[in-house]
């Protein structure tokens, strides 16, 4: 994909607002709510709901008893509602704003905590999953022998550990499909699945801000020495092959230039069986951020997650502005180290 030369924690949204307070039903012969259960259905067929609210579901939201809405039911350590109807939930933040203290919303666990500065090390350190146990360096996480099978990182400063899937920016895939999926996915069986997720050794970034985000990997060639993959040299066109020998590619340049996508997802993937398979020796992954695209971003976090030989490792970081990689127009050899790991 071409490039323009020269938008955690993610901003998840608010709970739209619901049916205004409950009160009492509308309608001829409307009945009035139960002054401590919520609202009662009228005879007369007006809003409401149709049963008394309260204990786990105090609040009636028009149609139904709910947690609570974007304007009643959350307070003290949880003032915000997440979600809505049936999945709604109190919760400390669901966005940025939400945090004092420069505090950012941590956009898996809805909790304000210290924004990472991305430290030295930044989980690239001798134990960041291609070493034999803890990490070194701020960040570096602790490895199993060549990166296996619980290796834990930790995002910097913030101290919140992941061990697996599901942390730091809204997971992919999952929806239901027919024949097609949006870029970077494929439809099987009816889901929407990442491309490559058959493959031996798969590389992952997510972020949701809309941000111009890339992810570089440095393959590891028989030589001894590295190919990198990223927008720059993605190996992902049979008429324009990895420069350097790579066996991976990059699928999709995700937000290039700032040229909104949605998919805010970058993949470098492997051929599943045949003699072209994923290359034995240490990956190192890279997170750059490109452009910041929107002013208003003041905080780009992400996730990498590397799938190996039965293992799943990941990191959790955070780009603000204060960062000396914050909005570097990046090329090859840039990026912020994240983790290596071993394909033995």
């Amino acid at each position: 994909m071409v490039r323009l030369t020269l938008p955690l924690c993610a901003l998840l949204a608010l709970a739209s607002a619901c049916g205004g307070k409950g009160g009492g039903g509308s309608g001829s012969g409307g009945g009035s709510g139960s002054s401590g259960g919520g609202t009662t259905m009228g005879s007369g067929g007006g809003s409401g709901c149709s049963v008394s609210c309260g204990g786990a579901t105090p609040v009636c939201n028009g149609t139904q008893c709910v947690t609570c809405t974007a304007t009643e039911g959350c307070s003290g350590q949880t003032p915000k509602c997440l979600g809505a109807g049936s999945a709604a939930q109190c919760v400390e933040c669901v966005s940025n704003g939400d945090c004092t203290g420069g505090k950012i919303c941590h956009a898996a666990f809805n909790t304000c905590v210290v924004a990472p500065d991305g430290g030295s090390g930044g989980g690239s350190g001798s134990g960041g999953g291609s070493g034999t146990g803890g990490g070194s360096g701020t960040g570096g996480g602790s490895g199993g022998t060549g990166g296996g099978a619980g290796g834990g990182f930790s995002i910097p400063d913030g101290g919140l550990v992941w061990t697996g899937r599901g942390s730091c920016a809204p997971q992919d895939g999952g929806q239901p499909c027919s024949t097609t999926c949006m870029e970077g996915f494929q439809c099987q069986q009816g889901t929407c699945v990442l491309n490559g997720s058959g493959g031996p050794v798969q590389v992952t970034l997510r972020w949701n801000t809309g941000e111009d985000v890339d992810l570089h990997v440095d393959e590891p060639l028989p030589d001894g020495g590295t190919c990198e993959i990223y927008y720059g040299d993605p190996n992902n066109d049979p008429l324009d092959p990895s420069t350097c020998g790579a066996v991976g590619s990059l699928d999709l340049d995700s937000e290039a230039g700032c040229a909104a996508d949605g998919v805010d997802i970058e993949n470098v993937i492997y051929p599943a069986g045949g003699l072209m398979t994923a290359p034995k020796g240490v990956y190192n992954v890279r997170v750059d951020h490109y452009e910041n695209c929107t002013t208003s971003v003041k905080a780009v976090p992400f996730e990498v997650e590397a799938r190996f030989n039965g293992n799943t490792v990941g990191l959790c970081g955070v780009f603000v502005p204060s960062d000396p990689d914050w909005e570097d127009f990046g090329g090859a050899g840039d990026g912020r180290p994240v983790f290596s790991f071993t394909v033995p």
